[in-house]
Order: structure tokens, then C-alpha cells, then sequence
């Protein structure tokens, strides 16, 4: 997370964590120079109030990068499974990418980049979907957690690369980037 952060402000990011409501954040206006929210507005009934707070504590000019679960992923994880998105936490919402940037826009950002990941994830989360039930005992399931696993901690090159020309196709999130007016 720091290094997205470092990369996302372009100065050394300095983190802390504190547990709090993401629609009324415990921090003064204009205190922050970046904010990111990773896949947590699909579990918030009020996704715009979460964009809103983002901008709220963000300094003028401050940097906000929203990353969201992409839509045809996303729709095949909801047909093969109706617990994906009705256990508590679960995913609320599918996204049109469009419509949330203008969504975000109108809230007084301005969207500079886009680009898509974790192409790698999809077949796993399909995986988890169709094996619902035996999700967390299922071989194939445990399979390719262990890849993923691998994946993050050796950072091999083939899959890098792998997952790079995959992500444009088939990436499971699309990452927004927008700075605040």
C-alpha cells in the first residue's frame, strides 16, 4: 500500500492506519495530499458519499485513485454464484467504469488516467464462484490460491509479464486516477 501510495503522491509516503466510517471520516478538511480507495466501494451502500469524504479531506490538487471490480469479471462471478454478492461484505454493485468516472468527476475531480489489473485474479474468484459451497476445501481452489501466493511473493518475471498483457483483456479491477479541483 505505501509504495501505491509513494507512487500515487510522488513523494515518500508516510502511512498509518486508523478504523473508522468511510462515509464520515475522522479528519479535518484538506489534510491529506492523496487517497485511495481499493475496492471498497462495491461494500458501501453509498459509494458517492465515500467519494465525497475523499475529496473532503484531499488538499487542493491532491490525488485520489479509485479502483473498482470490472464489469464482465464481475457479472460471471455474480451468474455462477449468488453468495459472491449476498454474504455480508459482499459486493453490492457492479460498476460501469464510464458512469463511475463521471460520478467522481462531478464531485469536483479531475480523471488523468486509467488502466485495468489483476488479470491473474479472475480465474481464481471464478474458481471460488463456482465452487461456492466448497470454496475453502476445493483442490483446484487451493491450486491456484497457492499461485497467487507464489506470484506475490517471488514476483516471478513470466508472470508480470503475463499479467500485464492480460490485464487490458481480462484485468479483474479498473484503477481510476483524478486529481481534486
Amino acid at each position: 500500500l505505501a509504495r501505491h501510495l509513494t507512487r500515487l503522491v510522488g513523494l515518500e509516503a508516510r502511512v498509518g492506519f486508523e478504523r473508522g466510517d468511510a462515509v464520515a471520516m475522522p479528519f479535518a478538511d484538506a489534510c491529506f495530499d492523496g487517497a485511495y480507495s481499493m475496492n471498497v466501494s462495491m461494500n458501501i451502500a453509498d459509494k458517492v458519499a465515500l467519494y465525497a469524504q475523499c475529496r473532503r479531506v484531499l488538499k487542493p490538487g491532491g490525488l485520489f485513485c479509485a479502483s473498482v471490480p470490472r464489469r464482465w469479471p464481475e457479472k460471471i462471478c455474480w451468474a455462477l454464484s449468488e453468495g459472491y454478492y449476498k454474504v455480508p461484505g459482499g459486493h453490492l454493485r457492479i460498476f460501469r467504469s464510464n458512469e463511475l468516472r463521471k460520478e467522481i468527476e462531478f464531485l469536483g475531480f479531475e480523471h488523468y488516467y486509467r488502466h485495468w489489473a489483476h488479470a491473474l485474479h479472475v480465474p481464481f474468484w471464478w474458481l471460488k464462484c463456482l465452487f461456492w459451497q466448497s470454496q475453502d476445501t476445493n483442490w483446484l481452489v487451493r491450486q491456484y490460491h497457492r499461485l497467487l501466493v507464489w506470484d506475490l511473493m517471488k514476483n516471478p518475471a513470466l508472470t508480470r509479464i503475463l499479467e500485464k498483457s492480460m490485464n487490458p483483456i481480462m484485468g479483474k479491477s479498473v484503477v481510476m486516477y483524478f486529481r481534486k479541483q
